[in-house]
């Protein structure tokens, strides 16, 4: 009789930790979850490195001008740092701040 009594216990105890493991492992899966991109992100920030090796930054962001949200980028590059209003892609705008034959004067209003 007290041999069941330890296989029950045993038993009992490997269940209650098959339990608890799965309950955390479902917890950890549901807060990575949490962490994922979607589509309601206002704000980036994009890094690297131009075709010449130089470094940028550029900042994208929404503001609301007279009632409507719009993007804006700010920017720190070979062509200089400035802030633009713009929807234009950021991978566009790379290229704009990066280089010097892409009439930047033009799609880039520098501070």
């Amino acid at each position: 009789m007290q041999n069941l009594f330890k296989k029950t216990n045993i038993s009992l105890l490997l269940s209650t930790l098959t339990a608890v493991t799965f309950a955390a492992l479902a917890w950890q899966h549901t807060s990575l979850a949490s962490n994922v991109l979607g589509n309601d992100e206002q704000e980036f920030l994009f890094s690297g490195r131009c075709e010449n090796g130089a470094h940028y930054q550029l900042f994208s962001y929404q503001r609301e001008v007279d009632g409507v949200k719009q993007w804006f980028y700010d920017y720190d590059a070979p062509l200089g740092k400035g802030s633009v209003k713009s929807d234009a892609e950021p991978k566009e705008m790379v290229w704009n701040i990066c280089t010097e034959s892409s009439n930047a004067s033009h799609k880039v209003g520098a501070k």
